[in-house]
């Protein structure tokens, strides 16, 4: 995770276009109290996942699609 993808939620109350930007290059990933509460990431991509992952017909154990979701942001 960098730090240009990394938003407050004060940043995402108050400067809410400039966080939802470039959302199509990486997802951004909110804290509150330094701590990660959220990701924020493209419709396109959310999509994409959701068609692999079949949401509504299977039971994805969470611990294994976290580690999915973290092994597919590497850079």
């Amino acid at each position: 995770m960098l730090s240009k993808q990394c938003i407050s939620i004060t940043d995402l109350r108050t400067k809410t276009n400039e966080c939802l930007q470039d959302l199509e290059i990486a997802e951004k990933y909110i804290f509150i109290n330094n701590k990660p509460v959220a990701v924020i990431m493209d419709v396109a991509q959310f999509e994409n996942w959701e068609t692999a992952f079949d949401f509504q017909k299977e039971k994805i154990d969470q611990k294994e699609f976290l580690k999915y979701l973290a092994d597919s942001t590497e850079i």
